[in-house]
């Protein structure tokens, strides 16, 4: 966790805490795995190609947290978002 100066917004987002899940992420779980227990696809897949690795994930998502400060009020809210990659 860390701060995020919004200099925009004149304020912070204060505990902030970013990571990257799979989208079966009921329990959690940081795992992704190549096919979920319901059927969606968490396809990863490897390539090799002129001589480079190339990985590609599918079903990935960054999910991320932290309280901000209204500018006037000061009021913290805690935010939480969602989104795929």
């Amino acid at each position: 966790m860390r701060d995020v100066s919004l200099p925009e917004l004149n304020t912070a987002l204060t505990n902030f805490h970013l990571q990257i899940t799979s989208g079966n992420n009921n329990n959690n779980e940081d795992v992704v795995e190549q096919d979920g227990p319901s059927g969606e696809n968490n396809s990863v897949e490897v390539k090799f190609e002129s001589g480079r690795v190339i990985i590609k994930f599918g079903n990935i998502f960054i999910d991320g947290s932290g309280m901000i400060a209204d500018p006037e009020t000061k009021h913290l809210e805690v935010i939480t978002f969602r989104a795929p990659i």
